[in-house]
């Protein structure tokens, strides 16, 4: 199974990396001053987007709008990509390309890298804080600059993140700044200071290309250029004020009623358990088995199964002295040929009980082998739809402040272990409990004067599991922890890699991440080895005590008990250490339940008969929030919607 899981992984990577690379030829020019020009310029990516562009970008600050917000969003695709198609000169002295989008682009990074990566200058740095408006904010947060910044910024408000962008764009002093509509986030007084403080003055003598459907910042831009039918060009002022003067007023009303139903968020942090697993987690996935009619299923099973594997040690250790027996009798010249013969008939009855014992312990076992393992499908399979159930019926408020790490790790390591990993534990668990019973039962037919040690030797190791677990929990938990967040820094690298290539962005933050997920589970798997050393350690004690009872007692033992003690002694080094790895890869199922609790959507109401009649929808007294707060997206809204309107989103400019 392992062999044939490497070489499809050995697949999916080679094919990865035999795929094509970007080819990003560099028409970086030098130049007394900054500046972008294109030439007969095509865009098209699934259409044609733009055409016949020419244009020359200067030093200043460029606002671009247009009802197509979607063209600007390919024209900048092509700007960062960096192609052929556009020319970009620098001075002599540096050489840099900055874009600023409206949202994090690198997850779980210290809020000073988020905003100022590479700082060295603290002036500069403090200057940048004050001009991008990051000053108070700063001191709202619990450990001020060095914060973790987590999973694209969502824990964060939109104005935030579009401030720490802004921010880590100033301070790397670039020559050509791309703002993707960065200031949309902000309220107006904040959106003004900064236009003014950082924009204008403090980004003064820069190549400032501003993407922006808000015309209160027209006024105060050096060229404006109008995306529209295919086409770029420069426009007047005026005419684009008395184009676009009604719909805009429109939107602007609208973000200010938005922004103040809209509470800052504090940064998330996960919410670790800690402790031994509740009684409640295993009677949850045991009802997903099935209840308590599968525990007693496989509690007979197991039972049964166990009887036909170990009492043929028993009759083998039998049959081994009366062996010993009839040994005897020969070589006494013993000739009481009725004693002799009642023992070997004894001889071949238990030689025949244990042949059909043995043929029927195989069968045993494969039959509570499809018990459990049909038991444990179906254990795996209700809870996985139990968790996409609530999971996909769950409200907004979960989704915006959910780690998508955290997620796809429930989905991928906690239910690879569940699937995978606890059913063939659990199968050890049981087979330990009752192969330990067994091996108590048969030594103690041994000698009775073997039955405290061996009640002492597990007190001893009941301890000793107690007192592992208080870390080995703790230490699971934090393995599965560390491994969401490379998930989520890989997927936002995924959203965020335009501005990663347009910033030439190289840095080690996955290595870290992945090093200390890592390092976490490999102290886990260490901590579980060293465990199975000790246990090992006390097992062999315990082999030692047993053999110098026999070697050391004056008390005459039979060859078959002898060889019977050792022999069930020696098997339990083998199966006492599964017992703690259960509880440990409990933590899985322990974290899968948590997303079955979440919040559902609301399901109250009913669709009337013949429903829709005609191309009408009427909305009456709607409110809409995404959490339990009061702070409603909609409140009270009414008008109705007839087929022949149309709903502007502030996205359309």
């Amino acid at each position: 199974m392992f062999m044939a899981e490497v070489v499809a992984s050995s697949k999916r990577i080679m094919d990865f990396l035999n795929l094509p690379e970007t080819e990003t030829p560099s028409q970086d020019i030098c130049s007394t001053e900054a500046k972008v020009t294109c030439k007969n310029v095509d865009v098209a990516f699934d259409k044609t987007i733009l055409e016949n562009i020419n244009l020359t970008i200067s030093t200043g600050i460029t606002f671009v709008t247009g009802p197509k917000s979607q063209w600007k969003k390919y024209s900048f695709k092509v700007n960062t990509s960096r192609t052929s198609t556009f020319q970009w000169y620098y001075p002599n002295t540096r050489k840099n390309l900055i874009r600023v989008a409206r949202s994090l682009a690198l997850p779980f990074i210290h809020q000073t890298e988020h905003s100022v990566p590479g700082r060295v200058n603290d002036l500069r740095y403090q200057k940048v804080l004050k001009v991008c408006a990051l000053e108070y904010d700063l001191k709202l947060l619990p450990d001020k600059d060095a914060t973790i910044v987590e999973d694209r910024g969502i824990k964060l408000s939109k104005g935030q993140q579009a401030r720490i962008n802004l921010a880590r764009a100033v301070y790397k002093n670039a020559d050509i700044y791309l703002l993707d509509d960065c200031l949309s986030a902000l309220d107006n007084q904040v959106g003004d200071f900064i236009f003014e403080e950082c924009i204008r003055k403090f980004l003064q003598n820069k190549v400032v290309i501003l993407v922006s459907h808000n015309s209160r910042y027209l006024k105060k831009v050096d060229q404006v250029l109008m995306v529209e039918s295919g086409n770029v060009k420069p426009v007047k002022l005026l005419e684009i004020l008395e184009k676009y003067k009604d719909v805009t007023e429109d939107l602007h009303l609208e973000h200010e009623i938005l922004r103040k139903n809209v509470r800052e968020r504090k940064v998330y942090q996960e919410i670790s358990k800690k402790g031994e697993i509740k009684s409640e987690v295993y009677k949850k996935y045991l009802h997903f088995s099935g209840g308590v009619g599968s525990l007693v299923a496989i509690l007979l099973s197991y039972g049964v199964a166990q009887f036909v594997v170990s009492y043929p040690d028993k009759l083998l250790s039998e049959w081994v002295n009366l062996e010993q027996k009839l040994s005897n009798f020969t070589s006494h010249n013993d000739t009481l040929d009725d004693i002799v013969a009642e023992t070997v008939r004894t001889r071949d009855n238990k030689l025949q009980i244990y042949t059909i014992i043995t043929l029927l312990s195989t069968f045993v076992t494969v039959v509570s082998i499809i018990v459990y393992c049909k038991i444990f499908i179906k254990a795996s399979l209700n809870l996985h739809k139990h968790m996409i159930t609530n999971v996909l019926n769950a409200t907004m408020h979960f989704f915006d402040s959910t780690f998508i790490g955290n997620i796809l790790n429930r989905f991928s390591l906690d239910f690879n272990v569940i699937d995978d990993y606890l059913p063939f534990i659990i199968n050890q668990v049981f087979r330990m409990i009752f192969g330990l019973i067994a091996i108590m039962i048969l030594i103690a037919t041994v000698n009775t004067s073997f039955l405290l040690p061996s009640v002492l030797f597990f007190g001893l190791l009941f301890l000793s599991r107690r007192y592992y677990l208080k870390t080995s929990r703790s230490l699971k938990r934090l393995d599965m922890s560390t491994r969401s967040p490379v998930i989520g820094y890989f997927h936002a690298s995924l959203d965020g890699s335009l501005t990663i290539k347009a910033q030439s962005i190289l840095r080690n933050e996955f290595d870290r991440h992945q090093n200390v997920y890592t390092s976490a589970s490999y102290i886990f798997q260490c901590s579980m080895k060293s465990f199975a050393f000790y246990v090992n350690i006390l097992c062999t004690v315990f082999i030692a005590i047993v053999v110098a009872r026999f070697v050391f007692s004056d008390e005459e033992f039979a060859a078959g008990n002898v060889g019977l003690a050792i022999s069930q002694a020696l098997r339990m080094t083998s199966i006492l250490q599964w017992g703690v790895r259960m509880e440990n890869f409990m933590t899985s199922v322990e974290q899968a339940l948590e997303y079955g609790e979440v919040k559902q959507k609301p399901k109250k109401g009913q669709i009337q008969d013949n429903w829709p009649k005609k191309g009408e929808i009427q909305y009456s007294n709607v409110s809409l929030s995404y959490n339990e707060s009061n702070d409603y997206i909609l409140k009270e809204v009414n008008f109705p919607f007839d087929n022949d309107f149309l709903l502007i989103s502030p996205d359309f400019f």
